[in-house]
């Protein structure tokens, strides 16, 4: 039996995920994104590369890093995920400038144990000065285990594009002007931002309404307001795509959110 469940708590999210025939489709998180595989192997691709999370395993994602996910050879997975807005992980660290993880997977047991910390704190409802002072461990031992790096100079016209599709809120998708903004074709910006991300501009403007759904969904506990602001076509519409990204349909993580 798939079950994925989702808490929130002092801006963090938690998912705790178990399942074996399930596949995530390619999408990207705004927030970073640390998690623990607890049981059988995790694999996701990303940036042109399929990687691997066995048992004691820490993934780690940067913001609007596209990827996916699976079971391997559909075997039982269980996993932990913490979500945490970039704004929230630059005032911990006291980072000046964008930073970003350089591995997506590491093996180290002291943040095995935090990030599962933070998660289980989360996912227990802990209140929220105690789910803080977890994050705030999680955090001191980023900062000196884990190296991080800045933005390349040349991915900063992806990060432009990437900036462009994500705030298009409400609007409908127009790939003349984001490859204007860059001083591209659009069938440049196309061959170019999936060379270089892994999907079209559309399939990540998808992800984007999907990860806006999300965030409405968590403000109003509802999915009318979602499917309205997002141009979806009905609700049965969001839950589809819905599903494909977060394991659940968007009526049942509302649900999940009322407690």
């Amino acid at each position: 039996m798939n079950q994925f469940i989702y808490k929130q708590a002092s801006d963090i999210r938690a998912l705790s995920a178990s399942f074996n025939a399930f596949s995530y489709k390619k999408h990207a998180h705004a927030e970073y994104a640390l998690g623990v595989t607890l049981n059988g192997i995790q694999q996701f691709s990303s940036m042109g590369n399929v990687q691997s999370s066995c048992p004691h395993g820490v993934i780690l994602f940067n913001p609007h890093q596209v990827h996916d996910g699976w079971a391997h050879n559909q075997e039982k997975l269980d996993y932990v995920m913490i979500y945490v807005p970039e704004d929230k992980m630059q005032e911990a660290m006291n980072a000046k400038t964008p930073i970003q993880f350089k591995d997506s997977v590491v093996y180290n047991k002291t943040l095995e144990h935090l990030v599962y910390k933070v998660a289980v704190g989360v996912l227990n409802t802990c209140e929220a000065a105690v789910c803080e002072e977890y994050f705030e461990e999680l955090v001191a031992h980023l900062d000196g285990s884990v190296e991080m790096i800045g933005f390349p100079n040349e991915q900063r016209r992806i990060s432009i594009i990437k900036e462009m599709l994500h705030e298009s809120k409400g609007e409908i998708l127009r790939l003349d002007d984001v490859a204007q903004e860059v001083s591209l074709s659009k069938y440049q910006l196309i061959r170019l931002f999936k060379q270089s991300v892994g999907i079209s501009p559309y399939q990540y403007y998808l992800s984007c309404r999907l990860e806006r759904a999300k965030c409405l969904i968590e403000e109003t506990k509802e999915v009318y307001t979602a499917v309205y602001s997002e141009h979806f076509v009905d609700v049965s519409h969001l839950n589809k795509h819905f599903k494909k990204v977060y394991g659940v349909t968007a009526n049942t993580y509302a649900k999940s959110l009322i407690y």
